[in-house]
């Protein structure tokens, strides 16, 4: 009884307490809604004077505005800059200033002077707060308000291309640049341009006086593929405080033209893509676009890639090793091409047969092709001192799956022990593991499915097992189904192989007696390549009771009695 009292009086001095204070807080609310209702308004506003520009210090003015019928007291002003922004002396993001006193109708205003120090895009917000205590409340109030500011380039740089180019062919481009404050700048101009660029720009360090402007003039040229383009990209660095950073940056690309002698990398059937083994046949053409014969053209290939056959490549060139050229001594059609003329070239390439796979990273490999045509004759108007132009075609290599299919009488190792008699007799079950060991050569695969189907006389015991994936039993098919998501490249070749087993039980038929008991038929192997995007299919051979595989027995074991 005495615990119930005590309960019922924690409970009790709980209760007044929150009533109390939801009074207090009924009282303090009604209160302030008595001030405001009088008409009484508090406000802070925010002004910036003069121009927001990197590196470049500003005032920034905050005025509270008493627009009530009573004095207010213990008034602060603070602000609050984003990030990026600092006041001029270095201090933090936020600054209060002790105001005291304003009388009604009263304002104060406090300035604030500060600096950017990073350029960034868009507007930023700045925030200026106001806490006061009106004399008739005797408790702090708050009013704030938000303001965009938006920070201004004082120099903006801009950079002039042509918007297409011929490649190999000189052209002009400059670099514009505006110093937009009132004050003088050192700065560093610096380029990130494209390789094999050849160029007379350097990095140099230029001073611009307030409100000047300029314009450096270069030229350029660079061979690439017609149809491509390239970037060239400027920037303007200076020192901000104690710090160089980036004030402004331009961007421009640039298109190639089509060229005067035009390449086309063709392959038989528009494959581009190749299996281990196979041969590619290309063709090279080669065309002139010009109203002017093109003479003494030089044509050069170069094969580029791990699987490339280079002592087998067949083509009319002059070949050494991975590299064929073709000139007006070994292909008469190159001492002249007429205007609007062509002329083709075949090559054969074999890749080879296996991979080179020596490292985790040999994967995705692909065969390349560089072709590279020139000529000494030049188009009216062109300021090159030669024609040249270049093509490319990159062939994808289909990777391998390999699922060797072995079978296994002894086979403790599995964990799995096989029942029945050696060798083999007519309708006498004997128990056999089968083995499927799966390599990846090449390529990432998912959607990897590996199957086969049991022959008459052949069932599945209870005994199945997976690294990877799930195997399973398709009663209606007769068929061992063995599923994996994905399987990684140079699997079984650096590693283990991924393998399954599974027991059968083998009732050999009378019709093999004499010779060897069919265990499992061809194993099929489909999945999808991840890097060419093809479908992959693959066979291994079917398995009888010979059990190649197992070094404990004689071939006669095999054979059925």
């Amino acid at each position: 009884m005495q615990t119930v009292l005590r309960e019922k009086k924690k409970h009790g001095f709980g209760w007044k307490r929150a009533a109390i204070i939801s009074a207090a807080i009924v009282v303090l609310s009604g209160a302030a809604f008595l001030f405001f209702s009088k008409g009484n308004k508090v406000g802070v506003s925010i002004q910036i004077n003069g121009p927001v520009r990197l590196g470049e210090a500003f005032d920034i003015e905050v005025i509270a505005n008493n627009e009530s019928k009573e004095t207010l007291r213990d008034v602060s002003l603070s602000l609050t800059l984003p990030d990026g922004v600092s006041f001029f002396d270095g201090a933090s993001a936020r600054r209060v200033k002790k105001i005291g006193v304003i009388e009604e109708g009263g304002s104060s205003k406090e300035i604030f002077r500060a600096i950017v120090n990073e350029d960034k895009e868009g507007d930023e917000i700045l925030r200026a707060e106001v806490d006061y205590t009106p004399k008739s409340l005797g408790r702090e109030m708050k009013a704030f308000s938000e303001i965009p500011m938006k920070t201004e380039k004082w120099l903006t740089l801009s950079i002039d291309t042509p918007e297409k180019v011929v490649s190999g062919e000189e052209f002009q481009w400059a670099v514009s640049y505006k110093n937009n404050s009132d004050k003088e700048w050192k700065i560093k101009l610096q380029a990130e341009l494209p390789e094999g660029f050849d160029t007379d720009f350097k990095e140099s360090e230029i001073t611009i006086l307030p409100k000047d402007e300029g314009k450096k003039d270069f030229s350029g040229k660079i061979v690439m593929e017609e149809g491509s383009s390239f970037d060239i990209r400027m920037s303007a660095k200076g020192v901000i405080g104690d710090k160089e950073q980036e004030i402004d940056y331009a961007k421009t690309q640039v298109l190639i033209a089509s060229s005067p002698l035009s390449i086309k990398i063709s392959t038989k059937d528009d494959k581009n893509e190749a299996a281990a083994g196979d041969k590619i046949e290309y063709e090279i053409t080669v065309r002139n676009s010009t109203d002017v014969p093109m003479k003494n053209v030089t044509l050069r290939s170069v094969f580029k890639g791990d699987m490339i056959n280079a002592d087998d490549i067949e083509s009319t060139g002059e070949a050494a090793g991975n590299v064929i050229v073709w000139n007006k001594d070994n292909a008469a059609d190159l001492k002249e091409i007429a205007p609007g003329s062509s002329v083709s070239f075949p090559v054969v390439l074999p890749v080879l047969s296996s991979f080179p796979i020596r490292k985790l990273s040999d994967r995705n490999f692909v065969v390349r092709m560089d072709v590279r045509v020139e000529s000494p004759t030049v188009p009216s108007l062109s300021k090159s001192l030669k024609t040249v132009n270049i093509a490319s075609k990159e062939i994808k290599i289909i990777g391998k799956l390999d699922a060797n299919t072995a079978v296994l009488f002894r086979d403790a190792k599995s964990g799995i022990i096989n029942e029945g008699d050696l060798p083999f007799e007519k309708g006498v079950p004997t128990e056999v593991t089968v083995h499927w060991k799966l390599s990846d050569y090449g390529n990432d695969m998912e959607n990897v499915e590996i199957s086969a189907k049991l022959p008459s006389g052949v069932t599945l015991t209870d005994n199945k097992k997976a690294d990877a994936g799930e195997i399973s039993y398709v009663a209606e098919d007769r068929k061992m189904v063995w599923k994996i998501p994905k399987v990684l490249a140079t699997s079984g070749i650096l590693s283990k192989p991924i393998t399954a087993v599974f027991q059968l039980r083998v009732t050999p038929p009378a019709s093999s007696v004499g010779g060897f008991a069919p265990i499992l038929e061809e194993t099929s192997i489909t999945a999808t390549d991840m890097f060419t995007g093809s479908k992959y299919q693959g066979y291994d051979a079917a398995v009888d009771s010979s059990l190649k595989d197992d070094p404990t027995i004689t071939p006669t074991d095999g054979i059925v009695r």
